[in-house]
């Protein structure tokens, strides 16, 4: 009897101690973190929307440009300086050259030559108007020294070779709505070459500025 007592008092103090104990823990308990790894920041993925192209102005050409950076040029007419004009004023070759009586002359093929790629500035007429192989909105314009009305103008034939109105850069106080033979001109222009079959001193317009 004295050992049956025991044993159930053994077993009432078991499950005692169980109950002091506690449930276990389930599923949905909150579990201790774990210790996490770094991040680069740069490679963390947000929900923001990526900034879409825009449209940008770049200041140095004065166009617009598309999302892919390409610029839409304005036209715009080159500035030159002052003191890199070659004038007869400045300049003892070209006043020589605006001398000469022939027109077809091998000095004006040295000159050209010895110039070429130089920006010359003169006072001229507007000669001639000559078709062009190019297309029908292009001309040839030939320049002459001087002002309208001299017969025979000494100098070379000067040219503007396959252009259109638009590439001479017309400019002045007064444009007139055409451009016509023996409008007086001040012509802003670089040296080409000498066509020495037509006798022609080819020139890359700059300005040309309509002058009394």
């Amino acid at each position: 009897m004295v050992r049956r007592a025991a044993s159930v008092l053994a077993l009432v103090t078991v499950l005692a101690l169980a109950a002091c104990a506690g449930p276990a823990q389930s599923d949905g308990d909150a579990l201790m973190p774990s210790p996490t790894q770094s991040v680069d920041p740069e490679s963390v993925e947000t929900d923001e929307p990526s900034a879409e192209p825009s449209s940008a102005v770049d200041p140095a050409s004065g166009g617009e440009t598309d999302g892919a950076g390409e610029v839409e040029p304005e036209p715009s007419i080159p500035t030159i300086n002052a003191a890199d004009l070659v004038t007869v004023a400045n300049s003892a070759a070209f006043a020589t050259l605006m001398s000469v009586s022939d027109s077809c002359s091998p000095s004006i093929e040295t000159f050209a030559r010895d110039f070429r790629g130089e920006p010359l500035q003169f006072n001229g007429t507007i000669a001639a108007f000559d078709s062009s192989s190019v297309s029908s909105s292009h001309m040839s314009i030939q320049v002459r020294a001087g002002d309208q009305g001299v017969a025979s103008p000494p100098g070379p034939v000067f040219q503007f070779r396959d252009v259109k109105v638009s590439d001479i850069g017309l400019s002045g106080s007064s444009i007139p709505g055409m451009l016509n033979v023996g409008d007086n001109v001040i012509v802003t222009a670089y040296v080409i070459s000498f066509d020495t079959s037509k006798c022609f001193l080819l020139l890359d317009p700059v300005t040309t500025v309509i002058r009394p």
